[in-house]
């Protein structure tokens, strides 16, 4: 969308300068790897919670199992 807008001019006639553009430019593109990243943090945080779960479970059915833990 930033490079149609580039091409056609229309931030240069909104915003006046190639400066203030690579400005604009480069605050979105750090908005966009900021993004990515909390995505990424995320996934991994299921993933570290699912893998707590699945061992809880397999902690709990080794107590029941020995009998030190009553269901």
């Amino acid at each position: 969308m930033v490079n149609k807008l580039f091409e056609s001019g229309a931030y240069l006639r909104h915003f006046g300068s190639k400066d203030r553009l690579v400005d604009i430019n480069n605050t979105l593109r750090d908005v966009h790897t900021q993004w990515k990243q909390l995505i990424c943090d995320a996934e991994m945080h299921g993933r570290r919670l699912a893998i707590a779960c699945r061992d809880d479970k397999r902690v709990k059915h080794r107590y029941v199992t020995l009998g030190l833990l009553v269901s």
